[in-house]
């Protein structure tokens, strides 16, 4: 009677879980066995759903990326105005070689400013470097000019643009 009375609440006990199960996920079936087309649906539903929210995370990191690489353009574009707005003609007519001096020191500061921003990292890789994001791609070389992954940015010549 005691056995009859443990089997009867087990599968009771079962019954309900399964019901609660049901209700709570909105599902007919609790096993594959029970609704296999539900099953496969629900599946597929399940995978879709794990691949969309991959996806909205990917473009949330890019969405970040991007804005990183935006501030960082606005940077370059604030540190030219500043510079054109500092020097502009006057830098041009000044004879007094302090004053010139004076002038360079601002440009060379300036010209730091900006190769800081353009090597600008955002989760440990530098934003303006392309599919190498490890290692900084802006730089000077030793003639003073501006390079990217080790070619002058004003270069023209064909063997340099096929690096």
């Amino acid at each position: 009677m005691i056995r009859n009375y443990q089997t009867n609440l087990s599968k009771t006990s079962e019954n309900k879980m399964n019901l609660q199960n049901k209700v709570l996920t909105q599902r007919n079936f609790c096993s594959v066995k029970e609704d296999p087309s539900a099953a496969a649906k629900a599946s597929n539903l399940t995978r879709q759903y794990l691949k969309n929210s991959d996806y909205m995370d990917m473009a949330k990191d890019l969405r970040s990326k991007i804005d990183a690489q935006e501030d960082s353009v606005y940077q370059v574009v604030k540190y030219a105005e500043e510079l054109y707005a500092k020097l502009g003609k006057e830098s041009l007519n000044g004879t007094n070689l302090s004053q010139r001096d004076t002038y360079a020191n601002t440009v060379l500061s300036i010209r730091d400013s900006i190769l800081q921003s353009l090597n600008a990292t955002y989760s440990n890789t530098y934003i303006m470097a392309g599919a190498n994001g490890t290692e900084a791609p802006f730089g000077i070389n030793k003639d003073g000019k501006l390079t990217y992954r080790d070619i002058p940015v004003d270069s023209d010549d064909p063997a340099d643009l096929e690096k």
